[in-house]
């Protein structure tokens, strides 16, 4: 599964130099503040993190509810990133024949900026529930999800519903019908190891908490690993032994960190591939890209 020196260096590139990301398109926009209010499209449009909070949406030819020519794929940040960092894994995806309008994320938290003290809230999976629902309506069709580390457990629960462990709020049922592909990339989905590694008694990081955090057995965490195959119609992951965030193993090398019960396919990165956590957000697009658009060539 050795990755190419060229091809490696083309993805940096592609995630260093691409196009930088904007907010979600007008039309977008307007389709978000007709059918669910104006405080729902500030949620999902992030503005107050400048043009790189957001971003996808078709332009003002779209007609909202029109089929797009592929599934629409909802991108899902990590702790420590925010849309605008996926912004070279939507070029790649628009250089191989997806459109805008197929094409959307926005963010969860405020990236490094927050990462100290940031954990999964009630406020981020209804974030991004709300996003999936939106999507899916704005182009009648279902959604792919790719979720990246924390972004995988994030928008897992969004999936799945039920009430917030935080919050004790009840967000609705599961919407797994609206989701066809769900990939987890570096999913934090049983704990991660090697980030929360000294979180007892107290974590340095709040994401580490054992409430709605991403430590072994954590309450979101076994409340998200107790139901098998609501993520979507396909579940698949891609992990490294050698992730330096999550590790490859957790809860006393009982379990695999970026697992998640019944996936259809785990594609995994041994020693000798040498990807590390942030390798596997952004060197690995063009497996991403493989995975999603597999049946729609």
């Amino acid at each position: 599964m050795n990755i190419t020196f060229l091809t490696t260096f083309s993805i940096i590139f592609l995630m260093l130099f691409g196009s930088v990301a904007a907010t979600f398109s007008e039309n977008f926009q307007q389709f978000l503040t007709n059918f669910y209010g104006i405080i729902t499209e500030r949620q999902l449009s992030r503005k107050d993190l400048g043009s790189g909070g957001s971003w996808g949406g078709g332009d003002q030819s779209f007609v909202p509810g029109n089929v797009t020519r592929r599934r629409p794929v909802v991108f899902v940040n990590g702790l420590s990133t925010i849309a605008q960092d996926y912004a070279g894994n939507r070029d790649y995806f628009l250089q191989h024949g997806y459109s805008n309008a197929e094409l959307y994320a926005t963010t969860y938290g405020s990236g490094a900026e927050t990462m100290m003290t940031d954990s999964i809230t009630c406020e981020h999976v209804r974030a991004e529930r709300n996003l999936i629902e939106a999507v899916s309506a704005y182009t009648n069709s279902q959604v792919d999800v790719i979720g990246y580390s924390m972004g995988s457990p994030t928008s897992r629960k969004a999936i799945l519903g039920g009430f917030c462990v935080d919050t004790g709020e009840f967000i609705g049922g599961p919407i797994t019908h609206l989701v066809h592909t769900f990939l987890a990339v570096a999913g934090a989905n049983f704990g991660a190891e090697i980030l929360c590694k000294d979180s007892e008694p107290t974590p340095i990081l709040d994401a580490c908490n054992s409430l709605n955090g991403i430590v072994c057995n954590s309450t979101f965490l076994n409340d998200i690993n107790s139901f098998h195959g609501y993520e979507g119609s396909v579940i698949y992951t891609m992990y490294s032994k050698v992730d330096e965030v999550t590790g490859y193993r957790t809860c006393n090398d009982q379990v695999l960190t970026s697992a998640i019960p019944g996936e259809a396919l785990a594609v995994q990165y041994n020693e000798t591939d040498g990807m590390g956590h942030f390798g596997m957000l952004y060197v690995t697009v063009n497996k991403q890209f493989e995975l999603i658009s597999k049946g729609q060539l």
